[in-house]
């Protein structure tokens, strides 16, 4: 009888990269933050500001998970995909950000 036989089956380390680790990560800290000033906005309906700022960093989550798959991409195609659906995004963020800054700051 070989010496492994007895010995318990070696189960396969599933091993997460940094990457995708730090990735969820700042995921997570913009949808806390979205989810936290979601909730200011919906205490006081005046406070756009938030309401702004919720949003802003919901879309900066979702890019980041866009970032996340075309890291993981497999396939030019694929990278393709991801690098298209980033766009919608980052416009929210971007358009989010813009009517934040007037609206907190009273600009224009």
């Amino acid at each position: 009888m070989p010496p492994d036989a007895c010995a318990a089956p070696r189960v396969p380390r599933l091993i997460m990269s940094w990457v995708t680790i730090v990735w969820s990560m700042v995921a997570s800290a913009c949808l806390t933050l979205a989810a936290l000033h979601l909730l200011v906005w919906s205490r006081r309906r005046t406070a756009w500001a938030n309401l702004l700022f919720a949003v802003s960093a919901a879309g900066t989550a979702a890019y980041a998970g866009c970032e996340l798959w075309m890291m993981r991409a497999q396939t030019p195609a694929e990278y393709g995909l991801a690098l298209r659906w980033a766009h919608l995004p980052a416009w929210v963020s971007i358009v989010s950000v813009v009517a934040f800054a007037r609206v907190f700051l009273r600009a224009g």
